[in-house]
């Protein structure tokens, strides 16, 4: 049996190969969790000259007992704590995008951003989607199908 920490790896490293491959720039999971450890981010640049082009504050949460329709219906104690986990972070480390990626066992990737950082363009185009307090929730497939440069207006 996996453990949760072994689980919280796999989870950061599928989403550091999503974010490298749609960015276009080589990214990898911090040690022990990234902010846990002084890492800015649970996802890193591979180098200080990428810095630039990685704005993000990314939270990954590969985990069970959620439930979309809990997330739907603005109920959902888990999701509320990882976003208020994420904007406790943002704040201290000033990273102007953040983004909380999470799934479970036999679900996609689904990916949390503040809707005011989303341009207007790409924000009537996301479907489906969900309203979670000001963030939008979507699978990352969906967000991936726009250019980096078209999603954030920040």
């Amino acid at each position: 049996m996996k453990t949760r920490r072994q689980k919280g790896k796999r989870g950061e490293a599928e989403v550091a190969k999503l974010l490298s491959e749609w960015l276009g720039i080589k990214l990898r999971r911090a040690p022990m969790s990234g902010a846990m450890s002084g890492y800015p981010s649970d996802i890193i640049t591979d180098s200080e000259a990428n810095l630039a082009k990685f704005p993000f504050l990314v939270e990954v949460k590969y985990q069970e007992g959620w439930d979309i329709t809990s997330f739907i219906v603005g109920n959902d104690t888990i999701l509320r704590n990882w976003l208020t986990q994420l904007e406790t972070e943002q704040t201290r480390l000033n990273k102007p995008i953040r983004m909380l990626f999470f799934r479970k066992n036999r679900f996609p990737w689904f990916v949390a951003i503040p809707i005011a950082l989303l341009s207007q363009h790409v924000l009537e185009k996301l479907t489906p989607r969900v309203h979670y307090r000001n963030y939008i929730i979507i699978p990352f497939s969906v967000l991936e199908k726009f250019k980096p440069e078209e999603v954030f207006d920040v």
